[in-house]
C-alpha cells in the first residue's frame, strides 16, 4: 500500500514537472498557431504594407546616475527602455486558447527594431540587449530591456563645486529612415519617467526632458527619426565642501609629524584659505 502511495506521488510530481516544463495545452495550441517556427521572417519588418512605416513608441525610465566623470565626459545610467510596435502577423483570439490574451517570448524569436544610443561611448556599441518581449493578441508587442547606459555629455556650465550639466540620450534606428520606422513618443509622453529614481550621492537630479527630432545626413537624402532624452544635473556643492573639509583636517593631523613644520604650515593655510573662499561663494 506503501509502495502504491509512493507511485502516485511520483507520477503527480512527474506531472507538474511536464506541465511547468512545457506549458499549458492552450499555450502549447497558440504558439503552434502563432508563425514563429515556419512562416515567420525575422528579417522582414512587421507592415502589412511595404509603403508604410512601423510605428514604434519609446518611453525611458532612469532609475539610477551610477556615474560622471566631466573630465572625460561620460555619462553612466541605470535605465529601462520601452519600445512598443505592432506586429500584424503574431494575433489571435483568446476565446480560441483558453482566454490567454497574452504571451511572453524570447526578443531573437521575433522582429525587433534596430534602436540604438547614437552617442554611446560604450565599447559594445550595438550590442544587442536580449530580454523576452510581451505579445497581446492584437499583435501588439512590449519590448523593455534594461541596460547600463554609456553616452557622451559635453554641455556644463559653473566651475566645480557649482558646476551643472545637461546631458542627453539620442536614441533611434541605426539602419532605417522615417519611411521604414516612425519613432514617436510612448502615450504621448515628451519626457523621462523618474517614478524609481534613485538618488545619486554626488549629483542631484535638477530636471528632464525629451524631444523628437527629425534629421537629414550629407551621405543620404532620407529623413530619419531620433528622440532625444535630456537630463539635467548638478554637483552637491555641500558634500563636496564636506570631502574637502576632511581632506584637510587629515593633512593638518598629518604635519604634527613632519619635519619641516613651515612648508606644511603654508600648505594648510592655504588649503584653508580655499575652503574658506568656497563657503563665502556658498553662501
Amino acid at each position: 500500500m506503501a509502495q502504491l502511495q509512493r507511485i502516485k506521488i511520483c507520477i503527480i510530481i512527474l506531472y507538474c514537472l511536464l506541465y511547468s516544463t512545457f506549458g499549458s495545452p492552450d499555450e502549447r495550441r497558440l504558439l503552434k498557431h502563432l508563425p514563429i517556427e515556419q512562416q515567420y521572417n525575422k528579417l522582414e519588418r512587421p507592415a502589412q504594407n511595404a509603403s508604410e512605416p512601423v510605428s514604434v513608441s519609446i518611453g525611458f525610465t532612469l532609475m539610477q546616475i551610477m556615474d560622471f566623470d566631466p573630465k572625460k565626459q561620460v555619462l553612466v545610467t541605470n535605465a529601462w527602455m520601452t519600445l512598443i510596435w505592432q506586429d500584424y502577423s503574431m494575433t489571435w483570439k483568446p476565446q480560441d486558447f483558453g482566454g490567454i490574451a497574452t504571451i511572453v517570448l524570447p526578443s531573437t524569436t521575433i522582429w525587433i527594431p534596430d534602436i540604438v544610443l547614437y552617442n554611446s561611448v560604450d565599447e559594445k556599441f550595438n550590442s544587442p540587449m536580449e530580454t523576452n518581449v510581451v505579445i497581446q493578441h492584437t499583435g501588439d508587442v512590449l519590448y523593455a530591456p534594461r541596460k547600463i547606459f554609456k553616452s557622451s555629455c559635453s554641455f556644463s556650465t559653473g566651475s566645480i563645486p557649482f558646476d551643472t550639466h545637461s546631458c542627453t540620450l539620442k536614441f533611434g534606428s541605426w539602419t532605417f529612415d522615417s519611411s521604414k520606422i516612425n519613432l514617436t513618443f510612448k502615450d504621448e509622453v515628451n519626457d523621462i519617467d523618474v517614478s524609481s529614481y534613485v538618488n545619486n550621492t554626488e549629483w542631484e537630479l535638477k530636471g528632464t526632458s525629451a524631444v523628437r527630432n527629425t534629421m537629414k545626413y550629407d551621405c543620404c537624402p532620407e529623413i530619419y527619426i531620433a528622440i532625444v532624452f535630456t537630463i539635467r544635473i548638478s554637483r552637491r556643492s555641500i558634500d563636496y565642501f564636506t570631502t574637502l573639509n576632511d581632506t584637510i583636517k587629515t593633512n593638518t593631523a598629518g604635519t604634527q609629524h613632519s619635519g619641516n613644520k613651515t612648508k606644511d604650515s603654508k600648505i594648510v593655510n592655504k588649503n584653508k584659505k580655499k575652503f574658506d573662499d568656497m563657503v563665502k561663494k556658498q553662501t
